[in-house]
């Protein structure tokens, strides 16, 4: 889920965005699993799976469904993390965008 005040910006850590409407709700941000923004250039990551889980595995096991974002095709570390919401027991999405870019193309 991103935050709607920063597109583009890279997330580092993983930041909570409570809904005004709904108390129940909150929104959490994790950062990518792709790409990291260096000096305003987008270049891949190299993602160790452990890390991530030992960072923000505790904080992935409080959330009851996944939101995972993609353009383009779907590579191996955005299914590694539906994988890892599932067994968690989370419900995972995957939203496609820059859909319309394909298609006129």
């Amino acid at each position: 889920v991103g935050d709607p005040e920063a597109a583009g910006a890279d997330t580092t850590e993983a930041e909570e965005y409570p809904d005004p409407h709904h108390k129940n709700v909150i929104l959490v941000d994790f950062p990518g699993t792709l790409f990291k923004l260096d000096g305003g250039n987008w270049r891949p990551v190299t993602f160790d799976v452990k890390e991530y889980t030992k960072k923000f595995g505790e904080k992935m096991e409080e959330c009851n469904v996944f939101l995972v974002f993609t353009s383009g095709r779907v590579h191996g570390n955005a299914v590694w993390v539906a994988r890892k919401a599932k067994e968690m027991g989370g419900k995972v999405l995957f939203v496609r965008s820059k859909f319309d870019l394909d298609v006129q193309n």
